[in-house]
């Protein structure tokens, strides 16, 4: 026979505390303090409990049915120094409208922050999070050279949507590069593309910590018998794309962002696809081939993860923290076309 379950009450009877503080204090609930929290849950530990998954469901069921109070709001942090930029980027307005859809199904609200226009410091943003009783905060895409963000973050429990951002460590939900660059040159692959070429931009350089290369490398490596193309690291300035374009010839042309093309073609001359294949590893809201990084998706995949640490009172930076990573999907876009093996092979002698 196994033995008996380890119960709230059984808790309570060895630490001398009441059975609903027991029960707050195995949630995390912040009404308890961090020292009658690790006198606890060190007992339950050495007392063997484990909580009873049809009681969780139930109390988890429970807790998110009820009418929840104005204050169940979840904040998103706009970063960037110009509130354009923030509105501009179609990536972003796409995540956090998936993120508020979603969390509306839970009943949350959200709110957004703007950092650095309002002049929020760290001591007035959490003073305004007290008052408000908003307990979760979310960051979207912020700008590339901005790799921390100084805030309370013991009172709050956070989710990242950026790959970059190292400070603190939180838990994240961001595309999967790796998969999607898979995705991309399996597709052009089948095609009949051998020589694809990526260029990234300074933006994107190491946005994806840097799994478009490694994936790049991967693909090729597996393809012993063909030549790949050097990628060029940033390919900002059109003269050096087309100068890498001519070094190189490459049949289709990957790039992180679709801005570097037009100046590219106008300065060449060339005609996609005709000339060149064009390929996009964020091809979401573009006409060209490629990858929808699916950003409203990432977007309730954050909301999801966010109100589940909310529901379970884990505030504050994590231990170990998690990377949840969204598989994008393919856009037919109007930017490639399929390749005889016969005219690939010849482009590739020629080149």
């Amino acid at each position: 026979m196994p033995p008996a379950r380890v119960t709230l009450t059984d808790i309570a009877k060895k630490t001398g505390f009441s059975v609903m503080t027991v029960s707050y204090a195995l949630r995390n609930h912040p009404k308890i303090s961090d020292a009658t929290r690790r006198r606890i849950r060190q007992a339950a530990e050495r007392m063997g409990y484990v909580p009873d998954p049809e009681i969780v469901k139930l109390m988890t069921r429970i807790r998110l049915s009820r009418e929840l109070p104005a204050e169940a709001t979840v904040a998103v942090l706009d970063l960037f120094e110009r509130r354009t930029r923030f509105n501009e980027d179609p990536y972003t307005n796409a995540l956090i409208a998936g993120a508020e859809e979603r969390l509306q199904k839970l009943g949350y609200q959200l709110a957004r922050f703007r950092m650095f226009e309002d002049r929020l410091t760290p001591r007035r943003i959490t003073s305004i999070f007290r008052a408000r009783g908003i307990q979760g905060v979310l960051l979207p895409p912020f700008p590339a050279e901005l790799a921390r963000c100084e805030l309370e973050w013991s009172e709050v429990c956070a989710v990242c949507t950026e790959e970059k951002f190292h400070s603190p460590a939180l838990h994240k939900v961001i595309p999967h590069h790796y998969n999607n660059m898979i995705l991309l040159l399996t597709r052009l692959w089948a095609l009949g593309y051998r020589r694809p070429g990526l260029v990234t931009c300074r933006n994107s350089l190491d946005r994806d910590n840097y799994a478009w290369f490694g994936a790049l490398y991967s693909f090729f490596e597996d393809k012993k018998k063909t030549a790949w193309v050097p990628a060029l690291p940033v390919g900002n300035d059109p003269a050096d794309m087309a100068a890498w374009y001519e070094r190189h010839r490459p049949d289709a042309i990957i790039v992180t962002e679709g801005f570097l093309i037009p100046p590219f073609l106008e300065l060449t001359g060339l005609k996609v696809p005709r000339d060149v294949g064009v390929a996009c590893l964020a091809s979401d809201f573009t006409a060209y081939s490629g990858v929808n990084q699916r950003p409203g998706v990432i977007g309730a995949a954050a909301a999801d993860m966010l109100t589940a640490h909310i529901v379970r009172n884990e505030r504050g930076v994590p231990e170990a923290a998690k990377t949840m990573m969204i598989e994008g999907e393919w856009s037919e876009g109007g930017t490639l076309q399929g390749r005889s093996r016969t005219v690939a092979k010849k482009r590739a002698v020629s080149g």
